[in-house]
């Protein structure tokens, strides 16, 4: 403010200086109210942020209500002892590609970049699907193998349920995709749809492969699977993720797909 203008607000109140003020530093006020405002935005998200401490993603689930992944988390987190004011528990009901061609319309391939994302961020625990997306995820690694993660009483509790893979097979699949030309193959969907159907299914058979590994274990006569009716028709197998951190925590999972209190 220069000498003058000040002469000239002098003896004519506070109404002046402020009006003085507003005409001549609102757009600066303007901007400082701004930043501050996104500062305390900034600092309150951060302080209200969760890390994630578990997280699943059922692909194809029949998602049968809009709260029902909410419930099921906190279930869950109640039931593996996880306390959600401080962690998120995640169970993800809502992605959906299509069965025989998991990569066919740009909706497919950004549910297959966000499940590879996850499992590259090393937060997802638990990747289940139908039984033709299981398979497509199989020929990405997506999963370890079971003996990494269950001991030998629990393998043999799920002994009739494996979901067997021939390594040998997988390791000529993935020479075929390293290729830049590669493009993987496509089922037509009713056909697809037709063979992971419960009534029809055919599940991979151990004595037939050159190296079969424990890779997945099916889901359909899961209690909790049978109740919530995520799965009424096809056929669905669950695997525990590559790169996963909360191992037990999976396994929690899997007791409390079984439990009769789920």
């Amino acid at each position: 403010m220069s000498k003058g203008q000040w002469k000239q607000l002098k003896g004519k109140g506070p109404g002046a200086y402020l009006r003085y003020f507003w005409d001549y530093y609102r757009i600066l006020t303007l901007v400082i109210v701004g930043v501050l405002f996104f500062i305390a935005y900034l600092v309150t998200s951060i302080s209200r942020h969760k890390d994630i401490g578990f997280q699943a993603i059922f692909v194809n689930a029949a998602k049968q209500s809009d709260n029902q992944e909410v419930e099921l988390a906190k279930s869950f987190a109640e039931y593996a002892g996880i306390d959600m004011s401080e962690k998120q528990v995640l169970i993800n009901l809502s992605e959906y590609e299509t069965p025989g061609s998991p990569i066919g319309t740009q909706y497919d391939m950004a549910v297959a970049a966000e499940v590879n994302t996850q499992i590259s961020l090393k937060e997802l625990d638990v990747l289940a699907a139908d039984a033709a997306n299981f398979e497509y995820y199989l020929s990405l690694t997506s999963f370890v193998d079971l003996r990494d993660v269950l001991t030998e009483e629990q393998l043999k509790k799920y002994d009739d349920r494996i979901y067997y893979v021939d390594l040998a097979r997988v390791r000529e699949q993935q020479k075929k995709m390293a290729d830049p030309q590669y493009e993987y193959p496509v089922i037509p969907k009713d056909e697809a749809v037709q063979k992971e159907q419960k009534s029809s299914y055919r599940k991979p058979d151990p004595s037939q492969m050159e190296e079969p590994v424990p890779i997945g274990i099916f889901m359909d006569d899961m209690n909790l699977i049978r109740e919530e009716k995520m799965y009424p028709d096809t056929v669905s197998v669950l695997g525990f993720a590559q790169n996963g951190r909360r191992t037990e925590l999976a396994v929690k999972l899997l007791e409390f797909l079984e439990s009769e209190q789920a």
